[in-house]
């Protein structure tokens, strides 16, 4: 069999083992396991803990009311005029 550098390799599943793959190149063989239920369940409660605590932090209640001695411009403080 002719002999690649793995970037040329042509794998093939294996009808009857779908964890088996061939090269058809050079004959390679390898195995793929699927992965562990433990680890994407782990994977996907960190990815809900990101998201949870960023949206949460994002949407906090916030005290918007201004004191209107402190900001005179605000639309709560009473117009002046000046008499000519």
């Amino acid at each position: 069999m002719k002999k690649c550098n793995g970037l040329r390799c042509k794998w093939i599943q294996n009808s009857h083992n779908s964890n088996h793959w061939v090269c058809l190149a050079c004959g390679k063989e390898r195995h793929i396991e699927h992965s562990d239920p433990v680890w994407t369940f782990i994977i996907i409660i960190a990815i809900a803990l990101i998201v949870t605590f960023t949206l949460g932090s994002n949407s906090s209640p916030q005290n918007h009311q201004q004191d209107p001695e402190n900001y005179p411009e605000s639309i709560e403080s009473k117009p002046q005029f000046l008499e000519l």
